[in-house]
């Protein structure tokens, strides 16, 4: 691996950090103070108290493989709960923001550490770093947050952001991930991962950033209904339909929360407030029905 440095031990005399030896009795470089080899807890803190600024450098930017395969497995592991906190989610922008920055993230370690961090643990070795479940898992979670969240209307202007993003992510891991190569079917399942990350970065953008001022149309509400999932745990969907308001356009089922649905009555009026979108891809949702058409 290029760029690994040996490990360092910091001197509790003078502070000084030097490269550490296999005996037990070390020797200070600076001020020849011995001292036995401390426990690696103790050493930590030692750095960290002499140094500030440079251990939390340390502790960013691996020093060798080891480290590196641990810096990704803490990334994995907060990717996994970032995942679920989408999935939820509380407090929406800053999930969403958490979201897109672990698989970017991602594809900055893959172009640093150029063929030592993997995409996929193929060997089954927990001391090869990979970045699976950075890239991928909150990738499809942008993705499927996004397409359960907006309704939007054309991803036509917003399709050529998305092909973008799409071919740099995918760029950035076959030239990086030399695993590509050994896993052929790694190859199909990038894209489609890839795909989905900016899908899910472009939606939320065009929907999340978008401050124009909406266009309230009042429609009547033709049909409502309740659909359950299957599984273990079942979940209920509100649906209800409307009357068109853009010609040419057919709306079909349209999700809304339990309390919009609930305020829904057939025949009755429902406000829906469309926006033109950040990337000019024009999307909307429905508002609190406030007035009835007779």
């Amino acid at each position: 691996m290029s760029g690994i440095y040996p490990k360092e031990i910091c001197c509790p005399g003078c502070m000084t950090t030097f490269t550490r030896t296999r005996v037990k009795v070390q020797t200070c470089p600076n001020c020849g103070n011995r001292f036995d080899k401390p426990p690696k807890g103790k050493d930590e803190i030692t750095r960290f108290l002499g140094n500030p600024a440079e251990y939390l450098q340390r502790l960013v930017i691996p020093e060798t493989e080891a480290d590196l395969a641990k810096l990704t497995l803490r990334l994995s592991v907060v990717s996994l709960l970032i995942s679920f906190w989408i999935r939820v989610p509380i407090f929406y922008k800053a999930a969403i923001l958490a979201g897109v920055a672990m698989p970017v993230a991602s594809l900055m370690l893959m172009s640093l550490y150029k063929g030592v961090v993997t995409l996929f643990k193929h060997d089954g070795s927990t001391k090869k770093p990979n970045l699976f479940m950075v890239f991928v898992f909150p990738s499809i979670a942008l993705g499927l947050r996004a397409a359960s969240d907006y309704n939007v209307l054309s991803l036509r202007p917003a399709l050529l952001p998305i092909i973008l993003l799409t071919g740099i992510a995918s760029f950035v891991v076959f030239r990086s991930a030399k695993d590509i190569i050994k896993q052929k079917w790694l190859i199909v399942f990038v894209i489609p991962v890839a795909a989905l990350l900016s899908y899910g970065v472009a939606v939320q953008a065009n929907c999340l950033l978008d401050y124009s001022p909406a266009v309230i149309h009042e429609v009547r509400v033709t049909a409502k209904n309740v659909e359950e999932s299957t599984g273990r745990h079942r979940r209920h969907y509100y649906y209800i339909k409307t009357s068109p308001w853009l010609p040419g356009v057919c709306i079909g089922n349209i999700e809304v929360s339990k309390t919009e649905y609930d305020r829904c009555e057939v025949g009755g009026a429902v406000l829906v407030n469309q926006n033109s979108g950040l990337l000019n891809a024009p999307w909307y949702y429905v508002g609190q029905p406030n007035i009835h058409l007779r």
